[in-house]
């Protein structure tokens, strides 16, 4: 699966995060910059998402997702934002049928 990652954190101690997937204490991700959108692909049989400020454990995480479900070519967007009460979202990339050079807005 590709997974697309946005860091809009806003935290202090999160001006580049980690990411780590099912619950691995070594990060999929590191030092993802804020502000930025990071493609990573990533095993279908990935069932949690971790994230933590860069250079702390998954024990730190202030984005934790559980109980998730991707398929081997599915296409997906994940962004945390927020300071005092981080949220983050998760949803599948509809694709298909766009031309090469173009954009689809939904």
């Amino acid at each position: 699966a590709n997974l697309r990652v946005g860091h809009l954190l806003t935290l202090p101690a999160a001006a580049m995060v980690d990411v780590y997937l099912n619950d691995s204490p070594t990060p999929a991700l590191t030092d993802v910059a804020y502000e930025a959108m990071t493609l990573v692909t990533i095993p279908a049989s990935t069932t949690s998402i971790d994230i933590a400020p860069a250079g702390m454990t998954i024990g730190d995480a202030v984005i934790s997702a559980d109980n998730l479900s991707f398929t081997t070519d599915g296409n997906y967007s994940m962004c945390a934002w927020g300071n005092m009460t981080p949220a983050a979202y998760l949803t599948e990339d509809n694709l298909a049928g766009i031309p090469a050079g173009s954009t689809r807005l939904n």
